[in-house]
């Protein structure tokens, strides 16, 4: 059985997850996960191609506050899990990206971003194009 698939989505034609959701797969805390990309950032962008940042504002309780995250390509984020201890959880998480990854049946939300906010210099192994 497969397990439940992760939203992919497509940003300038490179499909990707949200870092926010690989650390509540994991059950971390996304600051956390958001540290590990970037101090490993060096690394993951030679191997894999560019990390493409991204600031959301949300409207909290508290007031506006700004949520920095990263989209990442199916290498950079099986990279990050790499980093981590094989647990069950970790497993299922390996499991469950590759599978959302080459699910035929995935829906793809389209966002396009200006080039050089992504940048990103090689096209990862996802396969999937939107269908938008």
């Amino acid at each position: 059985m497969l397990p439940d698939l992760l939203p992919i989505q497509s940003v300038n034609n490179v499909n990707v997850v949200d870092s926010r959701l690989i650390a509540n797969e994991l059950d971390i805390q996304h600051k956390n996960l958001y540290q590990a990309i970037k101090d490993n950032q060096t690394d993951i962008e030679e191997a894999f191609g560019r990390v493409l940042w991204e600031t959301e504002t949300l409207n909290t309780a508290g007031g506006m506050q700004q949520v920095k995250f990263a989209y990442l390509n199916e290498d950079q984020a099986t990279y990050l899990m790499t980093l981590s201890r094989n647990t069950v959880q970790v497993k299922k998480l390996k499991l469950k990206l590759a599978s959302s990854a080459r699910s035929p049946t995935l829906y793809f939300s389209t966002k396009k971003h200006p080039q050089n906010q992504c940048g990103m210099n090689r096209r990862p192994r996802l396969l999937h194009k939107s269908s938008n």
